[in-house]
């Protein structure tokens, strides 16, 4: 017997509770959701969670260059999908200098002409005197080039100067609070504190070390580790990796699956990051959460991408890397990644990469016909397929298997913790 699952879409788009993903009983429960999320039992979830971080538009822009000439032509051909059907349309910005002045303001004012009259979602406007920049319309952020004749093209998108101090620019390393005390301590619930804003959030992965008359010990929930870890205790230069479970302030965040022995730290403790990584600006930069960077010529470091599902990049000294922790600052949080955990030595450069939104305020209006309240916010996804009959998994005689999509709207301020305490939940469940 097959079965096709009946699809639900569920839209948390407003004031979110970390708390408002919870499981008991057996049963995960949501609350807070627009039309009523239904108890599931965890048990008759078929199929590990699918989870999706959106993106925030990016509107590609490129620069195209002339020397000016007499009956020359010069042209590039641009696609562009701007049809519902997902196929492309390919048009020519083209002008012939031929029985012309061809001097650079005549041409330049041609290939503008001819660009902004080519019915694609584009906008074109001088540059300089020999060239003009070609950038993409809000809804239709990308478009592809091809067969340039007599023009030279570079990208036009928008750079971030990187901190001078190259061991600073891109790294894992957060700073613990000065006082040796207050740096780990705890017994049931272990918390942290750094010395200045950790950009963490629940979910993260850190290693912590070095730390001196404080002992921390895996309970039974054993995160980044193996089954015979449980009991394990951490101290001293070797430490741990560990879960972030809560932030309670910008300098503070609690460990997952972990104990303290309520002893007071003297040790130095140090904190690096493990599945995300930071960049320092020179000044002060306005980079949203949800925006893509490409990160080129690190030194020394090396950086690689964890998942193509979030993140496009190569091992070593380039790659490109979703925000997770935006704003306005010198420091911001980048996610997906791994290190060999060395400081970066080189120059780096940061640039903007062009890209379509995922799951955008448009997109919510579309899918779920229930427009949000608040335009411009980006909303992750989770989905996940369960049976609806306790015991029967999808497909089986009285099960009827559903795929559950919610939306969660990143710029709540709960929305980690709130994404962590549902990963957690479906752990509890033995889902996987």
């Amino acid at each position: 017997m097959t079965y096709t699952p009946v699809s639900q879409e569920f839209d948390i788009k407003n004031t979110i509770a970390g708390t408002d993903a919870y499981y008991k009983d057996g049963r995960l429960s949501i609350l807070d959701t627009e039309n009523g999320f239904p108890q599931i039992w965890t048990k008759g979830i078929t199929n590990a969670p699918y989870f999706t971080k959106s993106l925030q538009e990016i509107l590609q822009a490129r620069t195209y260059t002339f020397v000016a000439a007499v009956n020359t032509v010069y042209s590039v051909d641009i696609s562009q999908t701007i049809k519902k059907d997902g196929s492309r349309t390919t048009k020519k910005i083209s002008f012939d200098s031929t029985g012309t002045s061809a001097t650079n303001a005549v041409i330049l004012a041609g290939l503008i002409a001819s660009a902004n009259n080519l019915g694609l979602e584009i906008t074109a406007a001088g540059a300089s005197a020999t060239s003009f920049t070609v950038t993409a319309k809000t809804g239709y952020a990308t478009f592809y080039e091809s067969g340039l004749t007599n023009l030279t093209v570079a990208s036009a998108q928008t750079t971030y100067a990187p901190s001078g101090t190259a061991s600073a620019a891109i790294t894992t390393v957060i700073a613990p609070a000065s006082t040796a005390a207050d740096r780990i301590s705890g017994t049931n619930v272990v918390t942290v504190e750094t010395a200045a804003a950790h950009l963490l959030r629940p979910g993260d992965y850190v290693q912590i070390a070095t730390t001196t008359g404080f002992l921390m010990t895996y309970t039974d929930n054993v995160p980044l580790s193996n089954n015979t870890d449980f009991g394990k205790t951490f101290s001293g230069a070797i430490g741990g990796k560990f879960r972030v479970a809560t932030v309670p302030t910008s300098t503070t965040f609690t460990l997952d699956g972990v104990t303290g022995n309520g002893g007071t730290n003297t040790g130095a403790c140090t904190i690096n990051t493990i599945n995300v990584a930071f960049l320092t600006t020179l000044g002060s930069e306005t980079i949203a959460t949800g925006k893509t960077l490409n990160v080129v010529d690190v030194a020394t470091m090396t950086v690689a991408s964890v998942s193509s599902n979030d993140t496009v990049g190569t091992a070593g000294t380039s790659g490109s890397f979703r925000v997770g922790v935006g704003g306005t600052g010198t420091r911001f949080l980048i996610e997906g990644i791994n290190t060999n955990g060395s400081l970066n030595s080189g120059t780096i450069t940061i640039t903007e990469v062009a890209q379509n939104s995922r799951f955008t305020y448009n997109d919510l209006t579309n899918l779920i016909g229930q427009p949000s309240a608040i335009s411009g916010d980006t909303y992750s996804t989770i989905s996940f397929t369960y049976s609806e009959s306790d015991g029967n998994f999808v497909g089986s005689n009285g099960g009827m298997g559903k795929f559950v999509s919610l939306y969660v709207n990143e710029s709540q301020t709960a929305s980690s913790l709130f994404m962590f305490n549902l990963y957690k939940a479906l752990e509890s469940g033995n889902v996987r």
